[in-house]
């Protein structure tokens, strides 16, 4: 996906996966936490580095 020139797609798509998953393993909650953002989240960030480093 070109993401700069889908910001918001993809933005929808990444957060959708990123809370998909997080939620079902009980690392994220957005009742408690709604403005989770994954982008922000430094374990994600740690994560998307090492795959791109790989």
């Amino acid at each position: 996906m070109d993401v700069a020139k889908y910001v918001d797609e993809a933005q929808t798509v990444f957060d959708g996966i990123a809370i998909g998953i997080l939620g079902k393993i009980g690392k994220v909650s957005l009742i408690d936490n709604p403005n989770y953002a994954p982008e922000n989240d430094p374990e994600i960030i740690a994560a998307v580095e090492r795959w791109k480093n790989r």
